[in-house]
């Protein structure tokens, strides 16, 4: 059983509701429907950009933080022949893609319900920003791919030293923006890594990190 830490519980509490806050404003809530398409359609231009890195011979994906499954929709056109597999910490997210037929588990990109080297490709899209540290979920991503890991963030990692870890009381949800140094120095520590590249994103995305593994 999964004990949502408080920031986990964002959307569980936000999603079907009538509105939430969001930087002082108060918003129209999303319904399970308008998920799909809230932080892009699945055909938006940075997530086709991503799509175009993936490794040619995968033959397998994690999508972790996948909410509605808009990564599973895009890839259905653009690499059909992907056995693709989501992960999401919202039991509303993990119900509703199930129902559309979506293979998603349950589970936390903290703490990963799968084997070392369970999938070619491990993705997550605007997510790690929103938890409390980066070291746990990058080094999970990294221990269950075969291949490569794509991060795209949201919130762009810093040139700065330090991180700025921003939790919004009144929202319980963090919004931080680490240290590009800080996290190099985390990856260069981890032998899996053959190498990793930093590229610029448009749209809704504003970076990505794309770990190559030996």
């Amino acid at each position: 059983m999964i004990i949502l830490k408080k920031h986990e519980k964002w959307w569980e509490t936000n999603i079907g509701g009538d509105t939430y806050k969001h930087e002082g404003q108060t918003h129209r809530s999303p319904s399970l429907d308008d998920f799909l398409v809230w932080m892009g359609t699945p055909f938006d231009p940075d997530r086709i950009q991503v799509r175009k890195l993936f490794n040619k011979e995968a033959k397998s994906i994690l999508d972790v933080a996948c909410g509605a499954g808009a990564e599973y929709v895009g890839l259905q056109e653009f690499r059909p022949e992907l056995v693709y597999t989501g992960l999401d910490i919202t039991p509303k997210l993990v119900a509703h893609c199930k129902d559309k037929g979506i293979n998603v588990v349950s589970g936390s990109a903290n703490d990963i319900p799968f084997d070392d080297s369970s999938f070619d490709i491990v993705h997550s899209r605007h997510s790690l920003e929103h938890m409390e540290d980066f070291k746990k979920p990058i080094s999970e991503m990294i221990r269950v791919a075969k291949t490569n890991v794509y991060i795209s963030f949201f919130i762009e990692p810093s040139n700065k030293e330090e991180n700025v870890i921003d939790l919004n009381v009144e929202e319980d949800c963090y919004h931080n923006c680490y240290s590009k140094p800080r996290i190099e120095e985390f990856l260069n520590s981890i032998s899996k890594i053959k190498e990793y590249k930093w590229e610029g994103l448009g749209g809704h995305s504003r970076g990505l990190l794309w770990i190559d593994l030996a």
